[in-house]
């Protein structure tokens, strides 16, 4: 199974997020904390957490004021979007229960579409490639419009196939197929007719032309 490449050390990716949201690149840095785990979390010193937590109170509060275009759009397509969207409605569910009737059930399908895609990513971690195939079918069927920024559909087709080639390989070629040579041969008593008045006739004529 093919591994996915190691992510960059957690103090690289927090400075990344933390340039990133100085820009006003909000959804690059979502897409950046999102990595961390809570191992990286661990292994950061206490100003780094501080700033951990910092960076993602800044992206929380500047989401809510986003939330409904952030759904909108997310759900038209736009995976990055419809994360923050999620994100924030879990974080803050007084902010989806002020939405209107039609909002709040676009937000319930949106969240099923992220959870969906999440599994999908564990999925890929793991290397467990048709599971992601299936976790993405069900997200597509669920909502058509969405991306797949991290191409996780393509990397689990392109491995499976590899493995396929990778086992056919190991089997070796397949044995030719011997066909048997008939063991006697059968005379079509209608050609050997015919081959005896032929030959008789030969010698009729040789008879004739030596007299």
């Amino acid at each position: 199974m093919s591994a996915r490449p190691p992510q960059p050390p957690a103090a690289e990716r927090l400075e990344q997020a933390r340039l990133l949201v100085a820009e006003g690149e909000d959804d690059r840095a979502r897409q950046i904390l999102a990595t961390f785990t809570a191992a990286d979390e661990a292994a950061l010193p206490p100003s780094a957490c501080r700033l951990l937590d910092g960076l993602r109170e800044t992206l929380l509060l500047a989401a809510r004021d986003r939330l409904p275009d952030d759904l909108a759009a997310g759900l038209d397509g736009n995976l990055a979007r419809l994360r923050s969207a999620v994100d924030t409605g879990i974080a803050q569910p007084e902010l989806v229960a002020a939405l209107s009737p039609e909002a709040q059930a676009d937000f319930g399908r949106a969240r099923r579409a992220m959870e969906l895609y999440i599994q999908a990513e564990g999925a890929a971690r793991n290397g467990e490639h048709p599971a992601v195939l299936e976790h993405l079918a069900a997200l597509l069927a669920l909502s058509p419009e969405l991306t797949d920024p991290e191409e996780l559909r393509k990397k689990s087709a392109d491995a499976l196939e590899a493995e396929a080639v990778a086992e056919q390989r190991s089997r070796g070629p397949r044995p030719a197929e011997n066909v048997a040579e008939p063991r006697c041969f059968v005379a079509d008593p209608h050609n050997s007719a015919t081959n005896a008045h032929r030959s008789a006739t030969n010698e009729r004529s040789s008879a004739t032309i030596e007299g």
